[in-house]
Order: structure tokens, then sequence, then C-alpha cells
């Protein structure tokens, strides 16, 4: 595992409160147990015009792919509903279609509308290497490297990157909007 006996037992700065102990690859995060993180931007159906066997088909795909994680995973699913940008008035050469418009208008204006986009906040803890270690007495690999702290980091790494590709893979099948936040708006998202 790594070693995280720097930071304070005791908080006493913000950066004591936050798990996060440094970026490790693009959009993943190492937090202060050993746990890696990476965080998923999707936009769902929408729910309210959806009929209910689209919302059960919906979530059987979620499901299905969620199932395949396995144990050390925990899910973050937020939800974050803003206030629609009013809309831009474009005038048009055709008086019809610029009647049908500025009807369209004045009824968004009328009441307000909002979009929702969901975040998926994948978090694996890697198993202890104590277990490593014991599975390493039983079974050998030749291919491994001498160096098994630094091979073991990477292993976990490449399988944690991995699961998360397969999901957002999965998802995109279904979803109209599904990718991987980057560094920044990981860190700030919201």
């Amino acid at each position: 595992m790594w070693n995280l006996r720097e930071y304070r037992r005791h908080p006493q700065r913000l950066s004591d409160h936050l798990p996060w102990v440094a970026l490790v690859a693009p959009g993943v995060m190492l937090n202060k147990d050993g746990s890696l993180s990476t965080t998923v931007l999707f936009r769902g159906p929408d729910v309210d015009s959806a009929t209910p066997e689209e919302l059960m088909a919906h979530r059987a795909r979620l499901n299905n792919a969620f199932r395949r994680l396995g144990s050390g995973w925990c899910l973050h699913i937020e939800n974050m509903r803003r206030r629609a940008m009013d809309p831009v008035d474009r005038p048009m050469s055709n008086p019809i279609a610029q009647r049908i418009e500025d009807e369209r208008q004045a009824a968004l204006r009328s009441t307000p509308a909002f979009e929702s986009t969901q975040y998926i906040t994948f978090t694996w803890l890697p198993p202890a290497d104590s277990v490593r270690r014991a599975t390493d007495l039983l079974m050998s690999d030749p291919e491994r490297t001498h160096d098994r702290g630094t091979s073991f980091y990477h292993e976990q790494l490449d399988h944690f990157r991995h699961q998360v590709d397969q999901i957002v893979n999965m998802l995109t099948a279904f979803l109209p909007d599904v990718r991987q936040l980057t560094d920044n708006p990981m860190l700030s998202y919201g």
C-alpha cells in the first residue's frame, strides 16, 4: 500500500478534511486511504416524458453495467439541477416560423426551465498488500517484474481504469451524453 503517514490525524486545514492525495493519472485521484477515484458525467433520459417501460429498461441496463464491478467498489451518484439559460431571440425570415418561435420563447420565459446533469464518482479500494503477498506465496508468475511494489501499483491502477472504461462504454450505448471528467473539472464539478 502507499505510505500516507505524512497526513495529519487531527485536521487543521481544509486539505486535512479532503480525502485526496494526488492525481495519479488523467482524471484519476489517489485518496488518503489508498483508494482510487474518478468521476463520470452523464445525462439520463427525461423521466417526465419516458414511459415506465423505458425507465425500467434504463434501470436494468444500469444494473447490468454496475454489477460487473465486484467487491471493493463504492459509487457516489449525484444529480445537479440547474436553471436553463434563457432562450436567445433569433429573427426568422418566415413570418409563420417567427410566430411559432415567439410563442415558444414566451412559454419558456413564463415557466423556468431546468437542466439536470448526473455525476457518478467511482471509488475503488484495491486489496491489501497482505492479500497480495499471500497470493504470491501460493502462485508464481514468471512475467512479473522484480519490483513488486511498483508492479502492484500499476496493476491496480490499470485494473481500475479498465473497469471504469468498461462501464463508461456500456453507458454510452444507451445514454445520450457520457464522459469521464478530466483533472480540473473532476476537482471542481458542481
